[in-house]
């Protein structure tokens, strides 16, 4: 996992976010094993504390000194740490405890509508009406998972909570994404990665003791501990891939890593943890895919378009 040489090439960056891609649809799985022992705070806090520990082995391991660090690298991590570890993937391991994977994975495929939202406001890139019809598709989506395809579900309030904190994580994740976009090309991935996991262990650990971790974790299982190593681990690696490809290609784009998880997880809880799957999750999955799709593409360069003259009161080729 040595730092690469030269900047990725565009086909390396798609490779690499789709290989992401599937190392985090195992941790939708990873996820539901090891919070049947311990709680969303305790899990977010061992992965934590145990890939800082990874992180600064490899550190020592790559660089001849340890890499200096001034106040303003500090707030960096801080805010890549809050809006990371300790508020995103906290809450979508709160939702992930209260609806099932499937669900989870389905309505966090939504986080490049935010992402390109986000976008829009923050970094100026302007959205067009086929974007807009997008968003409002993916949303349909996400309204037919979340109900299951029934009116009643909704007139008895019978929903799966769990959903409403993955959607609410998928929020904070594309405030994570924009601002790691940003930051990305001013540290390397290693450095900035080690920077938030640590203050992330360092903010989540008091906070974990609220759970009473000495109460379960004598109750893991051999299958438990697995599913937290490979969080603490295996996706903490695939993170620092994750800033690699963001280098190269940009962030609404890195955000459609997400794009093939939904089918990935669908198949791997139907295999793997016995959920059912039903055309309502099919059907949510494609229609939230194909909103992502459509809320993500942008126009042809204007120099491939034809040149027309503006309608009155509305922008030109150029504009949004």
């Amino acid at each position: 996992m040595a730092e690469p040489r030269r900047e990725l090439r565009e086909q390396e960056a798609y490779g690499l976010l789709l290989l992401i891609s599937l190392i985090w649809a195992g941790n939708f799985l990873a996820g539901k094993i090891a919070l049947q022992v311990v709680g969303p705070l305790t899990l977010t806090a061992l992965r934590a504390v145990l890939a800082s520990a990874f992180l600064l082995w490899y550190v020592r391991f790559t660089y001849p000194t340890w890499p200096t660090v001034s106040a303003s690298d500090l707030r960096t991590f801080l805010v890549l740490s809050l809006t990371g570890l300790v508020t995103n993937t906290t809450i979508w391991y709160v939702g992930l405890r209260r609806t099932f994977a499937m669900n989870a994975a389905i309505v966090g495929a939504t986080g490049p509508i935010f992402i390109a939202l986000l976008s829009a406001t923050w970094l100026r890139e302007p959205l067009s009406r086929v974007n807009y019809a997008g968003i409002v598709l993916s949303s349909l989506g996400v309204v037919l998972t979340v109900t299951r395809g029934s009116l009643r579900a909704v007139l008895d309030l019978d929903l799966q909570t769990g959903d409403f904190f993955i959607l609410l994580g998928q929020g904070i994740w594309a405030v994570y994404s924009v601002y790691a976009r940003h930051v990305s090309r001013q540290y390397s991935p290693t450095i900035i990665t080690t920077g938030s996991y640590l203050i992330s262990a360092v903010i989540l650990a008091p906070l974990a003791l609220l759970e009473r971790p000495w109460a379960s974790l004598p109750a893991a299982t051999v299958g438990s501990v697995l599913a937290i190593l490979y969080a603490a681990i295996v996706v903490t690696i695939s993170h620092i891939w994750f800033y690699w490809g963001i280098r190269v290609v940009s962030a609404t784009v890195a955000g459609l890593t997400v794009n093939l998880i939904p089918f990935e997880v669908l198949g791997l809880s139907w295999l793997l943890l016995r959920e059912p799957v039903t055309w309502v999750q099919v059907a949510g999955a494609l229609i939230v895919i194909s909103g992502v799709g459509l809320a993500t593409r942008k126009p042809a360069p204007p120099a491939a378009r034809v040149p027309a003259a503006p309608a009155a009161g509305r922008p030109g080729p150029e504009g949004p």
